[in-house]
This record gives structure tokens, sequence and C-alpha cells, in this order.
């Protein structure tokens, strides 16, 4: 019973963020304001969250942690890119909102997340020839390239309401590159 109501806090205090943010700047955005949205006390917010900061770290946090675990539970390229545009998608609301805010630049942070799964020791060699094989330029460049094409176009879609499907955005990615040369 406890679980279940700190778990509808929370979300109280999520809808309340992302109605704010779709309204005025995170600066101005105080912890009074995202209380009286969500219909709780501060005492209560202060049981979740150390301030309006932490809350949306936290935020960050669980979009990237689900971004890792489908990256880390899918093998294939078209099925890892439709299921985390998927999540993407159905979280659009909390997405749109927080890419809007310039505290949380979620264009680096989707780049950020980006550079570290390619350049991690498990996928190095195959990033290093994936670039190779796309791009006829220093590889430092042609990772900047290539990250900041798929991140345009995922930003893209999420500032344009993520019209598109999974999976009519899975295709146009991958009619980027040649992704076949991931495989070695």
């Amino acid at each position: 019973m406890v679980q279940n109501r700190q778990t509808a806090t929370k979300q109280h205090i999520r809808e309340a963020l992302i109605q704010l943010l779709l309204e005025e700047k995170f600066e101005t955005i105080s912890v009074s304001k995202l209380c009286q949205r969500a219909g709780i006390n501060r005492e209560t917010f202060y049981l979740h969250y150390l301030d309006k900061f932490d809350l949306i770290e936290t935020l960050k946090e669980e979009i990237i942690t689900q971004l890792r675990k489908n990256f880390e539970e899918t093998t294939n390229t078209h099925d890892l890119i439709i299921t985390n545009l998927s999540y993407l998608q159905q979280n659009h609301d909390l997405i749109y909102a927080v890419s809007q805010s310039h505290y949380l630049n979620f264009r680096e942070t989707i780049r950020e997340f980006m550079l570290s799964i390619l350049t991690n020791d498990q996928h190095k060699v195959q990033t290093e020839h994936f670039l190779k094989e796309n791009f006829p330029i220093s590889e430092k460049y042609a990772l900047e390239v290539f990250l900041s094409s798929i991140e345009g176009i995922i930003s893209l879609w999420i500032s344009s309401g993520t019209k598109e499907t999974p999976e009519e955005m899975t295709n146009m990615i991958l009619q980027t590159f040649d992704y076949d040369a991931w495989r070695l």
C-alpha cells in the first residue's frame, strides 16, 4: 500500500513538472509551484527529492537507464532502434517537456548516451569499423557527423510530436548509413 502511494505521488510530481515546463522555464519553477500543481505538500516532495534539480536529474536518469537497458537486451540494430524510439514515444510528454528546458540540454543527453555506448570497450572496434566504412574522414570527425545526424533526427522527431511511427523513424535512420558495417 505504501509503495503504491509513493509511486502515485511521484507520478503526480512528474505530471506537475511536465505541465509547468510547458508553461514556463525550469529556472522559474519552484518546489512550491510543483507541490501546488501536484496537490501535495512540500514535506511530501522532500521525502522523494532533494530539490527541483534532483527531480529533473532523476527523471533524466530514469530515461537513460531504460534506454541503456533496451540496448543491453536487444542485439538486432533494427529492433533496438524501434524499441528505444517506442520508449521515447510512449514517454513523449515528459521527454518533450524536458527537451524544452535549457537547464537540461536533452539534445546533449541523447548525444552523450550514444557516445557512451559507441565508445565503450564492448563496441569500440565495431564503431571504428563502422565509421571507417561510412566516412572518408578522420574518426573523430566521422563520429561527430554520425552522432549529430542521429541526435538531430531524434530531436526533430520529438519536437515535432513523434507523429511518425517508431518503425517509420527506424527505417529513416537505417537509410542514413550502412549499418551492415557494424558487423565485422
